[in-house]
């Protein structure tokens, strides 16, 4: 934004143009006052504005996508088999975790200093990186899914297992290609690309259902199959972008190692902090009450979308940011971006708590559960208490501190497991919940006060240097 501007301004333009004397006035002073009075509502809602409320737009779509699957699989296929889907896509955000910190992030923050032959080096370095992670976790699924067939877990997860490690290199290049394009703040794209996705996506769920033959499995199957076809056109698409040199992908891998291993600890353990509540449920219970904890959170989760799409457009402008202005202008953003997440995802709590056992309903269609709204209510105390950090977090990734996350995580990972073994036996399902809001509590207290004392630091050797 090239200029400040108030409403106050606005508004003294237009109403000078609707003075009566102003139809005395020759036709090019008029033109003149709409034209400024244009340009000025033009520079109100800039670029970032834009790209900004299109980010929010793309993550409602993607967020969008998952609670229409979750729900269509609990609705009709009921919450065993929600149970099921649950366990298998808790294994998918760690691939999507060990990607972002080792690859997608680095890339985030490295990428918009280069130009022409070596951004498309790096950038064919990174989608090498991509494929070496897929094959591992292919490789891992299988495994996994040998081990259920020999009677190592649920039910019908083997099976589940086996899909996940089809459809894994589709799903997490879908990621890949979403952030890759969002380095370039090139939001819409993205949005196409994830309404094309959405739309085979769903409608193969929707086919499947029609068939009588929706399930776990079968979900995943049109998951696989959405990713698969657009993924596969955008690489085609975009081929003329990358460049690939074995012996410079390595030297790349080493610089995200070094800068990403602190983020990728801290991620992962952020993953297992949220998603070992799963596996604990069907361990101390069952895949029912994995699946009713998974819906739950699905309702209280329905603010995500925003923080998430803020989330992608707010590690680019905070990585240029520090790059340009320096760590000043990364608090500014940072701490702006807190209150305002902070007063949305408050009104969106008190919503849930008051309606949230109405839209478990309305969504799933089963019969009441005793203490459900209870439930819905501490796990969107929950996420208000993890959504303060969220900010606070990029702001440390931004500064390459990511050792503080981790280390705020890992704490938060033992409380909640600790709270969740505890509790569970006395509380049931809720007992979960109350150990996820005590872990998320802990790792928000931790980040803000970190990164809070560090940007001082940093902005106190800024102003003397």
């Amino acid at each position: 934004m090239t200029q400040s501007v108030t409403q106050t301004d606005i508004s003294q333009d237009v109403s000078l143009q609707s003075k009566p004397n102003t139809d005395s006035l020759p036709l090019t002073d008029q033109g003149s006052r709409v034209g400024r009075v244009v340009s000025r509502v033009k520079s109100l809602v800039g670029p970032g504005t834009r790209d900004t409320f299109l980010a929010l737009a793309d993550q409602a779509v993607v967020s969008g996508t998952s609670l229409i699957t979750t729900v269509l699989i609990g609705r009709i296929c009921g919450l065993h088999e929600l149970g099921l889907y649950s366990l298998g896509m808790s294994l998918l955000i760690v691939v999507m975790v060990l990607q972002d910190s080792l690859i997608v992030l680095p890339y985030t923050i490295y990428s918009p200093r280069l130009k022409g032959n070596a951004l498309q080096q790096y950038s064919g370095s990174v989608l090498l990186h991509q494929a070496v992670l897929t094959v591992t976790a292919m490789v891992v699924f299988a495994v996994m899914a040998i081990g259920c067939a020999l009677g190592l877990g649920p039910d019908g997860l083997g099976h589940v297992m086996w899909m996940i490690a089809a459809i894994v290199p589709f799903w997490s290049l879908r990621e890949y290609v979403r952030r890759y394009v969002f380095a370039r703040l090139s939001v819409w794209i993205v949005l196409s690309f994830d309404v094309a996705v959405t739309t085979l996506q769903i409608g193969g769920l929707i086919w499947l259902a029609s068939l009588n033959q929706l399930s776990a499995v079968t979900g995943y199957v049109s998951i696989g199959v959405a990713c698969c076809v657009l993924t596969t056109g955008w690489l085609v698409h975009t081929a003329k972008q990358f460049r690939y040199n074995w012996r410079h992908s390595r030297a790349d891998f080493k610089k995200h190692w070094n800068f990403g291993r602190w983020m990728c600890a801290g991620q992962v353990i952020g993953a297992l902090q949220v998603y070992a509540i799963y596996w604990l449920l069907t361990g101390l219970l069952d895949e029912t009450a994995t699946g009713m904890y998974a819906a739950c959170m699905s309702v209280a989760m329905l603010f995500n979308p925003v923080i998430l799409g803020i989330g992608n457009v707010l590690a680019p402008k905070a990585s240029r940011a520090q790059a340009e202005d320096g760590p000043a202008e990364v608090r500014r953003v940072i701490w702006k971006t807190t209150l305002l997440l902070g007063l949305a995802q408050t009104f969106f709590t008190i919503i849930v708590m008051l309606g949230g056992s109405f839209a478990l309903h309305l969504l799933y269609d089963e019969p009441v559960v005793p203490g459900e709204q209870w439930l819905i209510t501490v796990l969107a105390l929950a996420l208000l208490s993890g959504g303060i950090s969220f900010a606070a977090e990029n702001g440390l990734w931004v500064i390459e501190r990511p050792d503080m996350i981790f280390k705020s995580r890992l704490l938060g990972l033992i409380l909640t497991v600790g709270a969740t073994l505890a509790l569970v036996p006395i509380w049931g399902v809720i007992g979960a919940a109350v150990g996820l809001l005590v872990g998320n509590l802990t790792v928000s207290i931790i980040c803000g006060v970190a990164f809070t004392r560090l940007i001082r630091h940093l902005s106190a050797e800024g102003a003397a240097a």
